[in-house]
């Protein structure tokens, strides 16, 4: 990933979490992309996992990051809902699968996404944490940390820790590994 330009680089926030340095967002228009997808396509069915805190939840949508086409049918990405401070994993225009949990501005979690291709789970903190249906969509083009790609003037404010991306739906042992790595890396107990 790199910066869009230097002035638009998140800061690197040392021993933020349980030892660990963060990404800092302001917010206002910090983002880091990549728009190659040679090394690493990102294709259904897929998993993610990432560790992050928002400072803001509930006045506007902020993407905490996003893939695909630029901004079409064919982008996913997870942003916070405003109108119920929720996550939400969006494809394009095309639906979404909102989390369970009501977000909580300056708190650390971490998340897990599945993603079967029309099959959405998410789990917060190594428990369920919603679950729903979307239309499935091919192909991505390029990734983005703090917005989307396609730059929606919907800037994420707030720390990311960590995000790990598998380009293959993981067993329910290897999400279950997935959650104790992020649970050790984070400090945050499992249920």
């Amino acid at each position: 990933f790199q910066p869009y330009s230097v002035d638009r680089a998140p800061l690197l926030k040392l021993n933020v979490l349980n030892g660990l340095p963060a990404l800092r967002f302001d917010g206002v228009d910090d983002v880091l992309e990549r728009y190659s997808q040679a090394d690493f396509p990102l294709i259904r069915p897929l998993t993610l996992g990432f560790i992050i805190s928002a400072a803001e939840v509930s006045s506007a949508y902020h993407y905490v990051f996003g893939w695909g086409e630029n901004g079409g049918d064919g982008s996913t990405a997870v942003d916070i809902y405003p109108t119920t401070s929720q996550l939400r994993y969006v494809r394009g225009g095309l639906g979404s699968v909102m989390s369970s949990t009501v977000l909580t501005a300056n708190t650390y979690f971490f998340q897990v996404v599945t993603d079967k291709g029309t099959t959405i789970r998410h789990r917060r903190n190594g428990a369920a944490d919603g679950l729903g249906n979307l239309i499935f969509t091919p192909g991505v083009v390029g990734y983005v940390l703090g917005n989307t790609v396609g730059y929606w003037n919907n800037w994420f404010q707030g720390d990311i820790v960590e995000v790990l991306m598998y380009n293959r739906l993981l067993s329910d042992s290897g999400i279950a590994k997935l959650e104790r790595y992020l649970s050790y890396r984070s400090g945050i107990a499992l249920p």
